[in-house]
């Protein structure tokens, strides 16, 4: 399954995708709940692909949607079904879209190198996977919400991300899939706390960062600029060197 292919049905299916989330946020009604549970979801996700239970291109569909309806329950969960249900909201759930292709192609790589095997693989499977039944045969230009997500698709510095992270074990595999399901789960929490605030009548915003060894110079230095007009400092995990792993939080006023 190509990238675009997906992202031309995936604002089709939107209605789908918030119900999921609303679903999935009334059961997990928490972000250590929603991430433990996502981080299941990973798991078992690549053991089915380990033990070629599951089709490459079925594995990258059910990755992919599961990415954009966890973001969709964190944006939830911090700001609720108003902040949830914006266009910008349903974009910003699929920010991460196109670095998880590059992560399937790290693991078609894998596969097709032998550094990591599928037990029981038939032999006439084939690794790059399968058409998925939702995909159109063409993107839809006019279609604006398909044509915002496109927009905000990285330009610069995808191709250096190419082979530099190819997965040597099967852990390594269920890790990188977690980066996608679980560990974002707190930046769009805040990202929809952050709507919610501003919503509400706050103005300004600050990032506290947890000034631990793990914490980057990004995040030290947007600790540092104190009291901002909410906006202007982005949401903890984005544009920062911690990415996911990102536990700076808001505060508002």
């Amino acid at each position: 399954m190509q990238l675009l292919s997906y992202v031309g049905q995936v604002g089709k299916r939107r209605a789908r995708f918030e119900e999921r989330a609303l679903d999935l946020s009334k059961e997990f009604p928490g972000v250590d709940a929603l991430e433990k549970e996502m981080l299941e979801r990973s798991r078992a996700l690549t053991y089915r692909l380990e033990y070629d239970k599951i089709r490459f291109g079925e594995f990258q569909r059910a990755v992919a949607d599961d990415t954009v309806t966890s973001a969709l329950a964190g944006i939830f969960l911090g700001g609720g079904e108003e902040s949830m249900k914006k266009d910008t909201s349903f974009a910003e759930a699929t920010r991460t879209l196109p670095w998880l292709w590059r992560f399937y192609n790290d693991i078609e790589t894998a596969i097709l190198e032998g550094r990591i095997s599928q037990e029981e693989a038939s032999e006439k499977r084939e690794i790059v996977g399968s058409p998925t039944r939702y995909a159109p045969k063409a993107i839809n230009a006019q279609d604006g919400l398909t044509q915002t997500i496109i927009d905000q698709m990285p330009t610069r510095n995808m191709e250096d991300t190419i082979g530099k992270a190819i997965p040597a074990t099967w852990e390594g595999v269920a890790e990188r899939t977690s980066r996608y399901l679980s560990t974002p789960v707190w930046g769009f929490y805040s990202f929809g706390e952050m709507d919610k605030n501003r919503r509400i009548g706050y103005k300004e915003a600050r990032r506290v960062a947890n000034l631990d060894k793990r914490c980057c110079d990004d995040c030290r230095a947007y600790n540092t600029q104190g009291w901002q007009p909410i906006g202007l400092l982005p949401p903890p995990g984005q544009r920062c060197q911690c990415l996911d792993r990102c536990r700076c939080f808001l505060e508002f006023r």
